[in-house]
């Protein structure tokens, strides 16, 4: 799996979930587990490319934000 989202209406426990699942899971995951915000569409691609880094490809910082989406 490469990823994973929780969606549904508020308070039924979604960040709560979110977070003991990464405290307890995030350790088998390379490259650790992210928290990337979805409240507002406009900025997902750059909240998702602010996951990345030069961890994932050496000119990463160089990549166009499509590119670094897509990886």
């Amino acid at each position: 799996m490469k990823g994973a989202a929780v969606t549904g209406y508020g308070g039924l426990g979604k960040s709560t979930l979110a977070v003991e699942f990464a405290h307890r899971y995030g350790r088998y995951f390379a490259g650790g587990v992210q928290w990337v915000s979805m409240a507002e569409p406009s900025t997902i691609p750059t909240n998702i490319a602010r996951t990345g880094g030069s961890h994932l490809h050496p000119q990463w910082h160089e990549m166009k934000l499509p590119d670094q989406v897509a990886l």
